[in-house]
């Protein structure tokens, strides 16, 4: 039995394929040809698909929207210790950076002026109070005496100026008797009066305890003054915090009001930004940063 040159055809029992089959077959390069062809289309139906996208259901939500704005943090509490005497610095205990609490010294005027005059308002003051209390516990006991024995004085005067009155009668005295006398009744009476008033001058509320009094007040009045001089050349720190400035260094001479010294309080903080004139719409009171 006979068949067409292209079909196929088996002799003693071996398959023998076309002559056209197995011409490809023994060219491998029409194989890579084809799978590249084949590689080329459906790369190019890819791409004419597009990318794939992820799709996702529509929602309503708010829009976010970043501002961003350079600035800087400063303290709320910020205060500028100034000198309150004028004069040379002699110590500045503190360096910048470093933490302080309340009655701290920081920083010392010249102060040699100011103690010599604390000292001699002290001795002022002791010499005021000893007078007043001279007055009250041997003044008032002299002026008692003296009030006694003027007192006897002037019963002896008019006692003898008595008997010399007697004698006029009977004519035992003469003129000049009485005349004398009658004198030494007032020497006596006038002796009296002057020891009656220094007695209330002496007395507790009397005139010179009052005048004693008032010097002592006057002696502790600049007693004070001259501690609260000597205290301004002291500069303190007033409350917890961190020195942030120091102006002065020893040997520098200073008036009263110039600033020595910065110290940021402990407390709240807050951050100052300047942002650009175009955000300025965008930005509302309470949002969050």
């Amino acid at each position: 039995m006979s068949a067409n040159a292209d079909d196929e055809s088996q002799t003693g029992g071996t398959w023998r394929l076309p002559a056209a089959a197995s011409a490809i077959a023994r060219r491998p390069g029409i194989w890579i040809t084809v799978a590249v062809l084949l590689a080329a289309g459906v790369l190019g139906l890819l791409q004419a698909r597009g990318p794939l996208v992820e799709v996702a259901a529509v929602t309503r939500s708010d829009i976010e929207q970043h501002l961003v704005a350079s600035g800087r943090v400063r303290v709320v509490t910020r205060v500028q210790l100034t000198a309150q005497a004028a004069g040379r610095v002699t110590e500045v205990a503190v360096r910048e950076g470093q933490r302080v609490r309340p009655g701290d010294l920081l920083a010392r005027i010249d102060d040699r002026e100011a103690r010599a005059a604390v000292a001699e308002s002290r001795a002022a003051v002791a010499q005021a109070r000893g007078r007043l209390e001279q007055l009250r516990e041997v003044s008032a006991v002299v002026a008692d005496e003296q009030v006694r024995e003027a007192e006897a004085n002037y019963a002896r005067a008019e006692s003898e100026f008595a008997r010399v009155q007697a004698l006029v009668k009977t004519g035992g005295v003469t003129d000049r008797d009485v005349e004398e006398a009658w004198r030494a009744l007032e020497v006596a009476r006038a002796a009296r009066s002057a020891a009656r008033a220094q007695q209330q001058a002496a007395a507790p509320q009397g005139a010179d305890a009052r005048v004693a009094v008032s010097a002592l007040r006057e002696s502790e009045a600049r007693l004070t003054a001259a501690q609260v001089r000597l205290a301004q050349t002291r500069v303190v720190a007033s409350q917890d915090g961190v020195i942030l400035a120091r102006h002065v260094d020893p040997g520098d001479i200073v008036r009263a009001g110039d600033t020595l010294l910065e110290l940021a309080g402990d407390g709240e903080t807050e951050i100052v930004i300047e942002p650009d004139e175009r955000n300025l719409a965008w930005l509302r009171v309470g949002q969050t940063g």
